[in-house]
């Protein structure tokens, strides 16, 4: 018979960057107003991540200060280990056929 393996969720987080832009910073670099963007969208403001941040680096801001209290052995080395995104290349368009794009290299 297979083993059965069982999880459980120990806890929710969250992290909001820093930088918050407001429809009213947007109506100054757009031709908009808040109350058209509210309106359509329901938003009246966003969050903007750093150049370079990653959703490894929003996970580990919240996870880090959670870990040490939340058991299960080595998970808090694993998390402070650095967690790297996957690199690979997009596709690009096929110099030899304009309008097709070459495969993607992963």
């Amino acid at each position: 018979m297979a083993e059965l393996v069982n999880s459980r969720i120990l806890g929710l987080g969250h992290y909001l960057p820093e930088r918050v832009v407001t429809n009213d910073d947007l109506t100054r670099v757009m031709d908009t107003t808040d109350e058209w963007i509210l309106q359509r969208t329901g938003i009246r403001e966003r969050r903007f991540i750093a150049t370079g941040t990653g959703p490894a680096d929003l996970a580990l801001q919240d996870a880090e200060p959670r870990l040490p209290h939340a058991g299960g052995g080595g998970a808090h080395r694993i998390a402070r280990r650095g967690l790297q995104p996957a690199t690979f290349e997009l596709p690009r368009d096929d110099p030899d056929h304009p309008g097709r794009m070459r495969n993607a290299e992963c």
